[in-house]
């Protein structure tokens, strides 16, 4: 849904999308009516992302109402973020989408981490894996793996040397 006609147009144009189940109705994603007409055969999924929280937060609250299995809705204001729970517990939002929050959150990863050579989160963000490259002048070299914790707050370690990776480290690095 769009309220610009003319994107719709494009979206279906020649057929619609054939490579995407896709298609366009102009109007306002969080009047009743367009979404009625827009899944009159029913949806899996609508994302809201209007440049109004409210709007997408209502858009997906009618979504839920008339049958559509998943919402997601972008919620930038920093107010909603004490709300977030109850809007996906009560209003039926799967997900919330903070864009800046996201932003900011992996800025804060790869300054805490500025050297590492790749960064894997597991988990829903729980866990992370960082690989690192450690020469022989790091002051890591030599450091007791149990006093790791302590100094740089790492709880696992699994060193590798030459690509082997030890499933028991040593007790050393």
């Amino acid at each position: 849904m769009q309220k610009s006609s003319i994107f719709c147009k494009i979206c279906t144009a020649h057929g619609g999308c054939p490579k995407y189940d896709v298609r366009g109705v102009p109007g306002n994603g969080a009047s009743y009516d367009v979404q009625k007409e827009a899944f009159e055969n029913g949806a899996d999924l609508l994302i809201a992302t209007t440049s109004s929280d409210e709007i997408n937060i209502l858009a997906c609250m009618v979504a839920k109402k008339i049958g559509t299995q998943h919402t997601i809705a972008r919620i930038r204001n920093p107010e909603y973020e004490q709300q977030l729970h109850f809007m996906r517990d009560e209003l039926g939002l799967s997900m919330i989408v903070n864009p800046e929050k996201t932003t900011a959150r992996e800025m804060a990863r790869v300054l805490r981490f500025p050297s590492a050579i790749k960064r894997e989160q597991f988990c829903r963000q729980r866990f992370e894996l960082i690989e690192y490259r450690i020469t022989t002048d790091n002051p890591l070299v030599g450091m007791p793996l149990a006093d790791l914790y302590h100094n740089i707050r790492v709880k696992i370690l699994h060193p590798a040397l030459a690509g082997f990776y030890f499933c028991s480290p040593p007790h050393t690095l």
